[in-house]
């Protein structure tokens, strides 16, 4: 989980560097890696939401534990889709490049998602309670969730999609 959201991390704070600094030449194929990262993110949480949580929640028997994680998804969810659908007019051509508004719109969600960045994690180790009866699996379940995740940002997932 920490590499999938170091890679994230690394991909937003690129874009948000670069977004200012793209020229004419560089909008197109920059557009497409912003939209790369956006069905990347999108994948991620959604994976996260129908598959590992729930998986999670199964193996703990304790319905709901993961539920805050969702919540904190809420809180920058609609940023990343205001993101998103900018990004899509770019490519589409119905709007200009505009770095400044790519950069505005990002501080609009970043926080929040750095902040449920911070915290998934620690969530995740506090699963410990539950001992490694229940919980020792948690690896598998994460590692499958991640393959299928990236399978499907590779192939245009249809949640990753809307």
């Amino acid at each position: 989980m920490v590499l999938a959201h170091n890679i994230i991390t690394r991909g937003l704070n690129s874009i948000y560097l670069q977004a200012p600094h793209i020229t004419p030449p560089d909008e197109a194929p920059f557009c497409q890696y912003m939209l790369s990262w956006h069905t990347l993110m999108r994948t991620h949480h959604a994976g996260e939401e129908f598959d590992f949580f729930p998986a999670v929640e199964e193996m703990a028997s304790a319905k709901g534990i993961m539920q805050a994680n969702v919540e904190q998804h809420h809180t920058f969810e609609a940023g990343v889709e205001e993101f998103g659908d900018y990004v899509e007019s770019l490519v589409n051509g119905k709007e200009k490049y505009d770095g400044g508004r790519i950069m505005q719109i990002i501080d609009g969600f970043g926080g929040a998602l750095m902040k449920h960045f911070a915290e998934e994690i620690p969530t995740l180790e506090a699963l410990r309670v539950y001992g490694e009866d229940k919980m020792g699996g948690m690896l598998e379940v994460a590692d499958k969730e991640a393959k299928k995740s990236m399978v499907c940002s590779l192939v245009v997932c249809p949640l990753a999609a809307g």
